[in-house]
């Protein structure tokens, strides 16, 4: 039991820090609107998304494309 416990928890941790954000249909209709090839890792891309599709603002959206890895 302790050894399925050791196997499970870092699998649950990697599984919670997946890089590839899980969108709504509706975010996913917005977003092929604007691109039919939707690459989140440049910037001009993921910004334009976060702000139209996910109605964020300039700086949670410099931030969280940052954080994604996006350039």
């Amino acid at each position: 039991m302790r050894t399925l416990s050791l196997c499970l928890g870092p699998a649950m941790l990697l599984t919670a820090c997946s890089n590839e954000p899980e969108y709504t249909d509706q975010q996913r209709a917005c977003i092929a609107k604007y691109y039919t090839i939707y690459e989140a890792k440049r910037f001009d891309q993921c910004f334009k998304v976060c702000t139209a599709c996910m109605r964020g603002n300039t700086v949670t959206c410099t931030t969280s494309c940052k954080l994604r890895g996006a350039i």
